[in-house]
């Protein structure tokens, strides 16, 4: 059995979101063990040092192909229709985290009906330049996530219960 160099920044990739996700922003990384069935893994939301019970599902793209489709204000990410229906039928909200390992720089997308455009071959997720997963929570949030507001008013804070103040200060974005 072979171990390609894509199987190895597909690990790193995974490893650095882990890093920024546990050191930087103090929220709990749990990779899910089999991969192959569309998420590489989960965070749960911290506040003041504690567990929400808040839960993200993350896709996580490690490589530079992921970087060649580039404009002004970020990058497109391309997939297939079977993984678009599966994450879109998830119970938990997806993100779609591209890593770049030239510069260890981490960037994120919520994946839902009003973030993608449905192509001939697939769909197309537009990953925003400014929305990285820094490596130092310094600085403030500059906006309310929209899908985070999508899921409140949706599942009314039964499952998730996002409020301004839960995402503005646990999660920085510049």
């Amino acid at each position: 059995m072979r171990f390609e160099k894509s199987d190895a920044v597909g690990d790193e990739g995974v490893a650095a979101v882990n890093m920024l996700f546990s050191r930087e922003l103090r929220w709990i990384f749990r990779e899910v063990s089999k991969r192959d069935v569309g998420v590489d893994a989960q965070v749960e939301v911290c506040r003041e040092r504690l567990a929400t019970s808040r839960l993200l599902a993350l896709q996580i793209k490690a490589g530079e192909s992921y970087f060649t489709e580039s404009t002004a204000d970020g990058w497109i990410y391309r997939g297939n229709r079977d993984h678009l229906d599966y994450y879109l039928a998830r119970s938990l909200p997806v993100l779609m985290v591209l890593y770049d390992p030239r510069s260890g720089g981490a960037w994120w997308q919520h994946v839902s009906k009003e973030t993608i455009r449905r192509t001939d071959k697939g769909w197309a997720l537009f990953v925003p330049r400014d929305q990285r997963l820094r490596e130092q929570a310094k600085g403030t949030c500059k906006t309310f996530p929209s899908w985070a507001r999508e899921f409140r008013s949706n599942l009314r804070c039964v499952a998730f219960g996002y409020t301004r103040g839960l995402l503005c200060n646990s999660l920085y974005f510049t």
